[in-house]
């Protein structure tokens, strides 16, 4: 593993760990799995806390309602009744509750899945940016880091929001927007 700063220097660790249901199913799929790994590795020598967290969906102005009340819909969500808990301000528009959702320590879980990852034999390259993939006759052969190339045939690709500008040093374009809506 290459990586500029250190375990959880950048979003992996310092991110609010929040785990939701979305309307996609195949990103529930992902949670799913995800929520397992989790699950497994909280278990490991590095404790972290995985604990289940409802999401509430507020429609502040009259014209967020529709949206919010289709997001709910599509991931499960319940209404709520605004007037019922003096907690809420008194001119939301709405607001939904989803169950499933989960929250954790992101700096305890990087770190705890960076320790099962040395348990497997992966080996750790910290301070160490990566800046380019090399490519040769269509095929992965390695990575040119601060620390000079490490020869390789596969890259995994998990730079947060660097990931676009590696993907374009071997010719690889992505949108910069992704858009979804719900109906």
């Amino acid at each position: 593993m290459v990586d500029g700063g250190g375990i959880g220097a950048g979003a992996s660790g310092r991110n609010g760990g929040f785990l939701f249901r979305q309307p996609l199913g195949w990103i529930n799929d992902l949670l799913a799995e995800t929520l397992e790994i989790y699950e497994e590795v909280s278990d490991g020598p590095v404790p972290f806390d995985l604990a289940p967290w409802p999401m509430l969906v507020l429609a502040v102005e009259e014209d967020e309602l529709a949206a919010a009340q289709a997001y709910a819909e599509a991931v499960g969500g319940e209404e709520v009744d605004l007037r019922a808990d003096p907690w809420f301000a008194d001119d939301l528009a709405g607001a939904f509750v989803v169950d499933g959702g989960r929250t954790l320590d992101a700096m305890g879980a990087t770190t705890a899945l960076a320790e099962a990852a040395r348990r497997e034999g992966v080996g750790f390259r910290l301070g160490c940016e990566a800046k380019r993939i090399l490519v040769r006759s269509g095929r992965v052969t390695g990575l040119a880091t601060d620390d000079g190339v490490l020869p390789c045939e596969r890259v995994v690709l998990a730079t947060g929001p660097w990931l676009r500008l590696l993907l374009l040093s071997v010719g690889v374009d992505l949108p910069v927007t992704l858009n979804v809506s719900f109906s």
